[in-house]
């Protein structure tokens, strides 16, 4: 895997992880995901769903019944 150049680290946006007041760690990414982060978007951890479930970008997320659906 080769390592991003100058110019697409300088392009990528920077994004603080603060936790308790403390930086916890800077994340260097795209436009698109800093925005999604940015955005006080629900994270849910799906590791495990993933085994057993079908869950898609695009999928409507119930947080009463902690459903997916297309």
């Amino acid at each position: 895997m080769t390592q991003p150049t100058q110019e697409q680290l300088s392009a990528m946006k920077k994004i603080a992880l603060v936790i308790d007041n403390e930086v916890v760690d800077v994340l260097h990414c795209d436009e698109r995901l800093a925005a999604i982060l940015l955005s006080d978007a629900t994270m849910i951890d799906i590791t495990e769903r993933v085994l057993t479930e079908t869950i898609k970008l695009g999928y409507s997320y119930n947080v009463d019944s902690d459903t997916f659906t297309e």
